[in-house]
């Protein structure tokens, strides 16, 4: 079976005839003018793809052009026709229908290192940005720290692509909020963003965490990156345009969320690029979260029930960070007046004692309590006066904590002992 043909465009750009495109690369496998052939787009997220026949096949001679018969396995330049309005630019692919979608993949990635990262050393300019997407910006920042760890770098090099970088992330910025929409994927077993890190392994056999992120995906590479994913564990949901700034700024103050990861790469944007913290109410009720506590709840919550054990490393590590964090959190108890006296929202408890309801923030308590209950806010030790402790229950046991007076005292314990 022949080789499938594929080349990615190092340049585009139209001709002097109506309809007709040409682009020039480095192609593998081979073309003849009259071939249909199709163009990919890979880092848009619509109008990605589109039939094009082959018109003409050129080789460069020096400064002059040769159209040959058939052409491959080398640089050359393809003219084709296209009933559809093209907007080329670096990075498009035209192939064959047989090729698969890595060969097309490793095309698109060739071009965006070979163009911006070694030919342009990441100097972009305002012309760049706007013709690149947010899929195209992702793959130049991972291209960039590949090349660069392949390369010796100049002791003056650090000012100069500090510059280039942070440019790169403003559009990185720019581009998030220009979508229709965010992609994110959610965890099916929290019913929230899914919160994705990395746990470091130390020499010493000591370990650590790195603050967790969500993940956006754009929609040009939303199937491929969910199909690495266990659908048992994960989905994408969509989050409106309108919605934007107050999902984030909910998955970064309420959640947790140290920042945005792009289409599972290692592109993040800090959660302070894109909301800022929310000011300061001037009530204790009225402020309070505990984004130190909730993120590690989710990550424990999140996890595999096979993950879930002593032998876990990240499991071992969640569990010291929440406790330590229950330790120190401010919770919001629902009390409502009862012939007089206040009582708190309870239920009935693993043992002998009631068991309050605790919540870590104002949205989570009002998905099952009305404005007619007000709220105390006190911290785990002086709930655990009277009562265990069921934290952020809303209707769903296995994601809601529960601390009994022995956890209580065990953690209590454990954390003095440090």
């Amino acid at each position: 079976m022949d080789k499938a043909f594929v080349v990615g465009a190092i340049n585009a750009f139209l001709t002097g005839e109506t309809g007709v495109y040409a682009i020039e690369g480095k192609a593998t496998g081979f073309v003849t003018p009259g071939e249909n052939l199709l163009l990919t787009d890979p880092g848009k997220d619509k109008d990605r793809v589109h039939r094009v026949t082959v018109t003409k096949v050129c080789l460069r001679r020096g400064k002059e052009l040769e159209a040959v018969s058939k052409a491959g396995e080398c640089n050359l330049l393809i003219y084709f026709e296209c009933e559809d309005s093209l907007s080329l630019r670096n990075g498009v692919v035209v192939h064959s229908e047989s090729a698969t979608p890595e060969e097309i993949r490793k095309a698109y990635l060739n071009v965006l290192g070979n163009v911006f990262v070694v030919a342009r050393d990441l100097d972009l300019n305002e012309k760049d940005y706007k013709n690149l997407e947010l899929s195209d910006l992702a793959e130049i920042w991972m291209c960039f720290w590949r090349y660069q760890l392949n390369k010796s770098n100049k002791k003056d090099d650090g000012d100069k692509y500090s510059k280039r970088l942070e440019g790169l992330m403003d559009a990185v910025c720019t581009k998030l909020f220009e979508l229709d929409g965010l992609n994110v994927v959610y965890s099916k077993r929290t019913n929230e963003p899914f919160m994705f890190n990395r746990i470091i392994n130390h020499k010493d056999k000591a370990y650590s965490a790195t603050m967790p992120d969500i993940m956006v995906l754009t929609e040009a590479v939303k199937n491929r990156v969910m199909a690495e994913f266990d659908p048992e564990l994960y989905e994408v949901r969509h989050i409106s345009k309108d919605n934007m700034i107050p999902f984030l700024g909910g998955c970064f103050y309420i959640n947790g969320a140290a920042g945005v990861r792009i289409n599972n790469t290692d592109v993040r944007i800090p959660a302070e690029m894109l909301v800022e913290k929310p000011e300061d109410d001037g009530t204790e009720a009225g402020n309070i979260s505990n984004p130190d506590l909730v993120k590690w709840i989710l990550l424990l919550n999140q996890m595999a029930d096979a993950e879930k054990n002593e032998e876990s490393v990240a499991f071992g590590i969640y569990e010291g960070y929440m406790e330590a964090e229950l330790m120190k959190a401010k919770f919001l108890i629902p009390a409502k007046d009862e012939d007089g006296k206040l009582g708190v929202a309870a239920q009935n408890g693993r043992g002998e004692r009631p068991a309050a309801r605790l919540y870590t923030d104002w949205g989570k308590l009002r998905l099952l309590y009305d404005p007619s209950w007000a709220c105390l806010v006190q911290t785990l030790e002086e709930a655990e006066v009277s009562y265990d402790a069921i934290i952020n229950y809303t209707g769903e046991n296995r994601i809601a904590l529960y601390v009994s007076e022995d956890d209580f005292k065990r953690m209590k314990a454990g954390l003095a002992g440090k």
